[in-house]
């Protein structure tokens, strides 16, 4: 609550200008996200190395730009997906959600993984429960134990070690063992 007060009091007065807090990072708690910079390309080329970003359990990082996106989940954390970037989140996250179109996100572990965009290609090796509200989604996840689709053409493709509990309430869905 202190630390809160003193950034408001020094945000109003103007004298935390020279601080430039990434305007993606949103955090609920006190305790702030931890951010690498990312290396700029010398050859000319336009691909730049993506910017680490490190959550934990109580914060949230929010993608909104296309440029590609390193997340490391530090035992939790929420990483809200908004524009169409090449998303690599790493380590166990509490919470995935992939609200935009065109995406590819890839991921170690999730607890919660929910795809409400269309036309994303997802790849992941564990996630406990998956829900898909958009459409013509490419999902493949090696390890997943539920499944709720309301959305429609999406294909959802699993490993052979579990067979997840499946509520499909979309129409031409494809999901099965791949």
């Amino acid at each position: 609550m202190v630390l809160f007060a003193c950034a408001a009091v020094l945000g109003a007065c103007g004298e935390a200008a020279d601080d430039d807090p990434d305007p993606t990072v949103s955090t609920p708690a006190e305790m702030s996200p931890t951010t690498e910079g990312s290396a700029t390309p010398t050859d000319g080329t336009s691909t730049a190395t993506p910017r680490r970003v490190t959550v934990g359990k109580g914060q949230e990082h929010r993608i909104t730009t296309a440029e590609p996106a390193l997340v490391a989940c530090d035992g939790g954390g929420e990483v809200k997906v908004l524009a169409a970037a090449t998303v690599t989140a790493t380590g166990p996250c509490g919470e995935i959600d992939v609200d935009t179109d065109g995406a590819t996100v890839t991921f170690e572990t999730v607890r919660d993984l929910g795809v409400d965009g269309s036309d994303n290609t997802i790849t992941g090796v564990r996630t406990l429960e998956l829900d898909v509200g958009g459409s013509r989604n490419e999902i493949m996840i090696k390890q997943l134990r539920a499944v709720d689709v309301e959305g429609s053409d999406n294909t959802i493709l699993h490993g052979s070690a579990l067979t997840p509990r499946v509520d499909d309430e979309g129409q031409g869905n494809t999901i099965g063992e791949g």
